[in-house]
């Protein structure tokens, strides 16, 4: 089976969003869906990609990534993705 695992980065910093995106994708197992600039963005793209991993950093605007990881509870997502947080 080919099946990948499908992550969402959630990082407002460009230069680390894009070394984990080149790290991550040169994984075979691994396909990038998209990433996030902000809270409400990362909240968007999970329902429209349904990834299996969210990998979110600690301050994401507005407020916090743990702000956007509650936002994520409550939503009533058809595949509630794993999210891993990062400092």
């Amino acid at each position: 089976m080919d099946s990948k695992i499908k992550v969402l980065v959630a990082d407002c910093d460009s230069d680390f969003r894009e070394t984990l995106i080149e790290v991550l994708g040169d994984c075979k197992p691994i396909e990038i869906v998209g990433y996030a600039l902000e809270r409400d963005e990362l909240l968007k793209l999970i329902a429209e990609k349904q990834p299996d991993i969210v990998i979110i950093d600690m301050m994401l605007p507005p407020l916090d990534g743990l702000s956007a990881i509650r936002e994520i509870n409550k939503q009533g997502y058809r595949k509630r993705p794993s999210v891993y947080v990062m400092s």
